[in-house]
């Protein structure tokens, strides 16, 4: 073989050589079912169980009868024939239920390329905002507090960016993580072929109700792409309490005042759920936003 054939097949082999994961991944994209990078999961890591409906949509015969029989720390209630406080908050959410004041979800990322996947950017999209929801307010608050998290949406700011969440140093913040800086101005996030990783997304609003998707943005080598991530081909939502009226301060920067609701279901002294007589006036704590913002 001639130096000069020899040079031209090195030449020509080489970059193939360091390029073995862009190779495979052509091989694999090329397969039946193998055009997806990424392969997510998402879930709601709600620490109690609130929502509330938009007006005019109130809870079913068999969601108001599974309510009055249910009870805190009595198994015998906590399900019955298959249906439990999870369906009634799957079937809430579809009617276009929303959290209110906060929303926990969490994103899990799996790398379906050969390549390492770079996340260069997550953040809300399609954000749609409305006055806070006045259905039917579901009201279980947690009994113990919620996981740690790594992310915050603040959709009080015009334009939301996934922000850092950082330990609140403030002995009056009603949080105990507040949105820091901005998130992907020092961290990018490296998704691995069949490798999970997790992230915990919080999102706030005190003054607007609001819809939205969540859009990440991503590499494969020289290569930009995105994806949008729903609840099951809806948007999530998220609503703040519908405080009418606020009294004094109790602690952490929430006040004593009254709520506004066509209807409202909420656990008693007792352990169980009772139906409130007066939703339209309820006695409920509200933030008090005089020192949030």
């Amino acid at each position: 073989m001639s130096a000069t054939v020899a040079a031209t097949l090195v030449l020509t082999l080489a970059p193939e050589a360091f390029e073995v994961a862009a190779v495979k991944d052509k091989i694999r994209s090329a397969k039946p079912g193998g055009g997806a990078d990424i392969r997510y999961t998402v879930r709601f890591q709600d620490p109690g169980y609130q929502l509330v409906t938009p007006a005019g949509v109130t809870l079913s015969a068999g969601q108001r009868r599974y309510l009055k029989e249910w009870e805190l720390g009595d198994p015998a209630t906590q399900s019955r024939d298959g249906y439990d406080l999870d369906k009634v908050m799957r079937e809430l959410r579809a009617a276009g239920a929303a959290n209110p004041d906060e929303l926990f979800l969490r994103l899990t990322l799996e790398g379906r390329r050969n390549q390492p996947i770079f996340v260069d950017d997550v953040r809300p999209v399609d954000i749609h905002r409305t006055a806070p929801l006045k259905g039917a307010f579901l009201d279980l608050p947690p009994q113990d507090g919620g996981e740690t998290q790594k992310m915050v949406f603040d959709f009080d700011e015009a334009v939301p960016r996934a922000r850092k969440a950082v330990e609140s140093e403030s002995p009056e913040s009603t949080e105990e993580f507040t949105p820091g800086g901005l998130f992907f101005h020092t961290e990018t996030l490296t998704v691995k072929d069949a490798v999970q990783d997790s992230l915990v997304i919080k999102s706030t609003a005190t003054r607007k109700a609001v819809t939205f998707k969540i859009r990440v943005d991503y590499r494969i080598g020289d290569t930009s792409r995105h994806l949008t991530i729903d609840d099951h081909g809806r948007p999530f939502a998220l609503t703040p309490v519908n405080c009418t009226r606020k009294g004094r301060p109790v602690e952490n920067g929430y006040v004593n005042g009254r709520v506004a609701y066509e209807d409202i279901w909420q656990m008693g002294d007792d352990a169980k759920v009772h139906r409130v007589p007066d939703p339209g006036s309820h006695e409920h704590q509200c933030l008090d936003l005089s020192r949030e913002k």
